[in-house]
């Protein structure tokens, strides 16, 4: 059963047909999808609004796949409500995924990877300042590419992974927007769905898995 995985999409009421099209034909390909935080922008607009927007007609072709949602922390649970339903079949901080070759442990990662936010701390709505930042970074991957930012974005601390779950599981996160793979640690990051470049995680039946960095 082939799973796709992707995070930080953060859509808005703002529709980009492109990066529909992208995600659509990527969910239609694959067996399980799993969303691994930042579906949504929070921090911009309402739950509410993001169920009425365009982007709502992803959701028929998520629930057909079973969709795993995974909460970040631009869509945080207090964001949502029971509706988050209608694009998926469960909504949890974490999930883990067995396979016969591997166990993937999926959490969106904002607790420990930079910016770090502290576990209970609530983000506050700023929409004018999060389209600035939106903009900051669309114009940075722009000129730059999916690995504009450093790597100790994603760094993170042999004892702070130990803690998270077994060293035999892969970690898969998102929230930095730099994909990256860390053997020694036994940790992945998927980077950013967003600003031209699809970047996500194919993992086949066997429990092999590639990330991958594709314009659309």
């Amino acid at each position: 059963m082939s799973t796709f995985v992707f995070s930080d999409t953060h859509f808005t009421t703002k529709f980009n047909q492109r990066k529909f099209d992208k995600l659509a034909g990527l969910i239609k390909r694959a067996d399980q999808v799993i969303i691994d935080g930042d579906f949504w922008e929070g921090l911009i607009i309402t739950f509410d609004e993001f169920l009425k927007s365009k982007w709502n007609e992803l959701f028929p072709l998520l629930k057909e796949k079973h969709a795993i949602y995974i909460y970040g922390n631009h869509d945080d649970e207090y964001f949502c409500d029971e509706r988050v339903s209608q694009f998926c079949d469960q909504a949890l901080s974490s999930y883990l995924l067995e396979t016969p070759k591997q166990k993937f442990l999926f959490t969106h990662g904002q607790n420990f990877l930079y910016p770090k936010q502290p576990k209970g701390v609530k983000l506050i709505p700023h929409p004018r300042r999060e389209e600035l930042l939106h903009l900051i970074q669309y114009t940075i991957f722009s000129l730059f590419g999916p690995f504009a930012y450093p790597k100790s974005f994603n760094n993170i601390s042999k004892q702070d992974r130990e803690s998270i779950t077994s060293m035999q599981n892969l970690l898969v996160c998102g929230h930095t927007h730099r994909p990256e793979l860390r053997k020694d640690l036994h940790f992945a990051d998927l980077g950013a769905f967003n600003y031209g470049y699809a970047n996500y995680m194919w993992i086949d039946d066997n429990g092999n898995f590639e990330l991958k960095s594709e314009k659309y």
